[in-house]
């Protein structure tokens, strides 16, 4: 009878052993499913000219963007709003009351955003249209803040490039990254930028290299 418990109380060992050894092989980065966006649906998006739930697309005027948003008829604190969804008199920002679309003119670029998304347009832009869009919370399923480094190339493959941005690149933030690195995917004639700092995801950009200039080098 000792020997029986004995024989069973070893395979019972052995079959503990194996169980645990199968769990630390062939181990994934910890992503959810509903985190992992084939290259081919961020493709499909990026070459497009297209964010995710961005109501704007690269290549759009200034005058079809306003027109993505509704018409307001009161005014806002901070601006004044633009009833007719057309472009503001230069020297004017305007803030579209319903969906808070501001415009900010500048000396190398004009910045529209809408508290979600950012559009820029190039001054000296062969094509006065949206060139970059920018977004600093989330874009493609990818979230700001919390996705690293690892998790992006798991989800997309290898990237194109791998570079450290010049801060002439990261005009949009107004702090210095310490530890920057970007990612870039080259979808047709658009780019797709991820940018990190000590591996943690800051930014997502979307850049039309042929009405883009003056981006893309490495320091």
């Amino acid at each position: 009878m000792k020997k029986l418990i004995i024989l069973f109380l070893t395979l019972l060992f052995l079959l503990s052993i194996s169980s645990c050894g199968g769990s630390s092989e062939n181990k994934e980065p910890t992503i959810t499913k509903q985190k992992i966006n084939t290259r081919d649906e961020v493709e499909r998006f990026a070459s497009a000219g297209e964010m995710p739930d961005s109501r704007v697309k690269l290549g759009m005027d200034r005058k079809t963007l306003w027109k993505q948003y509704p018409d307001s008829d009161s005014d806002v604190e901070g601006g004044v709003t633009n009833p007719h969804g057309t472009e503001p008199d230069d020297g004017d920002d305007y803030i579209n009351a319903r969906e808070h679309l501001i415009r900010e003119p500048g000396e190398k670029r004009t910045k529209y955003s809408d508290g979600k998304f950012q559009y820029f347009i190039q001054n000296n832009a062969k094509k006065d249209a949206i060139g970059f869009i920018l977004s600093l919370t989330k874009a493609y399923n990818f979230t700001v803040g919390i996705d690293i480094d690892d998790e992006v190339e798991y989800a997309l493959g290898t990237p194109d490039k791998k570079d450290i941005p010049p801060s002439s690149d990261l005009f949009y933030f107004f702090g210095e990254l310490k530890n920057a690195e970007r990612y870039t995917y080259i979808f047709g004639k658009n780019r797709l930028d991820f940018i990190f700092d000590n591996s943690t995801l800051m930014a997502i950009a979307l850049i039309d290299t042929e009405n883009w200039t003056g981006y893309g080098e490495s320091e």
